[in-house]
């Protein structure tokens, strides 16, 4: 069964990569700060670890990607 991914796709549309940068980078701030890291909340953090390094691969992807040319003008 493919991942449904349908919202993470409509935002990373609309941001630039180096938003995206930004944006993983303050997650994982927020992963390490506001989820105590403790026997009970280890599949929580694992799991949010996993779709963190997804996201961070997706921008990477992104910045590594050739912007697409304009159109040709013919004069």
């Amino acid at each position: 069964m493919p991942m449904e991914t349908g919202n993470v796709d409509v935002v990373l549309m609309r941001i630039t990569a180096n938003e995206c940068n930004a944006a993983t980078e303050d997650l994982a701030r927020y992963l390490d700060t506001g989820l105590p890291a403790t026997e009970e909340s280890l599949t929580a953090r694992e799991l949010l670890a996993a779709l963190l390094n997804d996201l961070s691969n997706e921008c990477l992807t992104r910045s590594a990607a050739p912007s697409p040319k304009p159109p040709a003008q013919h004069i």
